[in-house]
């Protein structure tokens, strides 16, 4: 923690910063992910945590009832993200209406262990609100080894809770497969084409959205086929009901039409 600002501001700035943890209410842990580690000897489990909007929620609450002598809100924060080939680097400042600044110590959490853009965008956001949880005060987690694990690449952290994926989202989804990032589409196509690695890919244990974007893909490729089978049994019927039509019709033509000779005289024409 480094003060910056006037010495003789030190004592104000920190006594509105203390004023302002002291006033904070704990933010409910209500968001929900089941973590299922990678090491498939490890059992999977739930975890609870209270999400960077609710912190932020929680701290403003807080802050807007701190005041300076200005009767103006006494402080606030920013966050400074710097991410680059190693990792997240998340540094926390609490910033004073007097011109008084605190920096907290950088927060790195390591990403070389992913490519993937939704792990590195859940860790940049988890990053933050650990750094924030930490500035403040606040207990917004129910499991210290989360840490670890995100670090390892064994969890994937994330603000937005598994959800059922757009359309956009399922064409865009990346995982990682055999070393390197790949489109989850391109891997379920080589599944659906019978090509092993991709099957044993497919059919292994996975996070929960990842999970649940395979179900979608599974559903999707069903219906197709379902619909396809639908078209192609219809399209038989329509050519057994035209191949009976035909064979009617043609049972009741006159089977001495080409017989006929034709007569100038319509008494004999009836006869015929």
């Amino acid at each position: 923690m480094l003060f910056q600002g006037k010495e003789e501001l030190r004592a104000e700035c920190f006594s509105a910063y203390i004023q302002a943890k002291s006033l904070i209410d704990q933010p409910k842990k209500d968001k929900h992910v089941h973590i299922i580690p990678k090491n498939p000897n490890s059992d999977p489990y739930d975890y609870y945590y209270a999400d960077l909007a609710a912190i932020d929620s929680a701290i403003i609450k807080a802050t807007k009832q701190v005041k300076d002598r200005k009767d103006q809100i006494a402080l606030s924060y920013i966050q400074d993200v710097k991410n680059n080939q190693d990792g997240v680097i998340v540094t926390t400042e609490i910033i004073f209406s007097n011109g008084g600044r605190i920096t907290m110590s950088d927060l790195w959490f390591k990403t070389y262990t992913t490519s993937s853009p939704q792990q590195v965008a859940g860790i940049i956001t988890y990053a933050k609100r650990y750094s924030l949880s930490a500035a403040f005060g606040i207990a917004s987690e129910d499991d210290d080894d989360i840490k670890t694990l995100i670090e390892t690449g064994n969890y994937q952290p994330t603000d937005n809770p598994p959800h059922k994926l757009g359309r956009k989202e399922l064409d865009e989804y990346i995982v990682q497969y055999m070393g390197s990032p790949a489109r989850l589409v391109d891997i379920y196509q080589e599944y659906i084409d019978g090509i092993p690695e991709a099957g044993g890919w497919i059919k292994s244990r996975h996070d929960e959205q990842t999970a649940i974007a395979i179900k979608q893909l599974n559903q999707a490729y069903h219906q197709q086929e379902a619909d396809k089978k639908a078209k192609e049994e219809q399209e038989l019927k329509a050519k057994e009901k035209q191949a009976a039509l035909n064979k009617v019709q043609q049972t009741k033509k006159d089977p001495f039409e080409d017989k006929k000779v034709e007569s100038k005289d319509p008494e004999v024409d009836k006869l015929f």
